[in-house]
């Protein structure tokens, strides 16, 4: 089973690869497995991964329609993704000045299989198995960000 962590920032989980644009190597034994730019085209073969983790990175990727293209690809069919990404109906997803694509809810909707007819923007559809939005408190506010859970039919 191959599991990735994009932008994991050095954050560790067991059996998951972990992904970003920079190497971390830190003395609490955080570190990347694969420095990447995923602006470009992923470093992973076509239709093999089983699951994806993206927690607060596809927010720092500038065009999102090209990030949904690259995760289509590399999923197996039936391989699942969790993405985690600051909502603009909050100030969180605006006042970071590295972040260079902009979500909610209805971003979304551009990528269901069930709220399309065929492909968008040329890219394939996923089935979206969970999505909902939730405040978080960080930087001693509270943010609403996008939990979603989407799966390759």
């Amino acid at each position: 089973m191959i599991r990735l962590n994009l932008g994991s920032a050095g954050m560790r989980f067991p059996g998951v690869y972990g992904f970003d644009r920079m190497l971390i190597n830190d003395p609490d034994g955080h570190r990347v497995d694969c420095v990447c730019n995923l602006e470009d085209d992923w470093p992973i073969k076509d239709n093999s991964v089983d699951e994806l983790l993206a927690r607060h990175c596809f927010e720092h990727l500038s065009n999102p329609i090209h990030t949904m293209k690259e995760l289509y690809r590399v999923l197996k069919p039936g391989g699942t993704v969790a993405l985690v990404v600051p909502s603009t109906n909050g100030m969180g997803a605006f006042q970071d000045p590295d972040h260079k694509s902009f979500w909610n809810l209805n971003s979304f909707i551009y990528y269901d299989v069930e709220k399309r007819d065929g492909k968008v923007y040329g890219t394939n559809l996923f089935e979206i198995t969970e999505l909902y939005e939730k405040s978080i408190r960080s930087f001693q506010i509270s943010d609403p960000y996008v939990y979603a859970q989407m799966r390759k039919p």
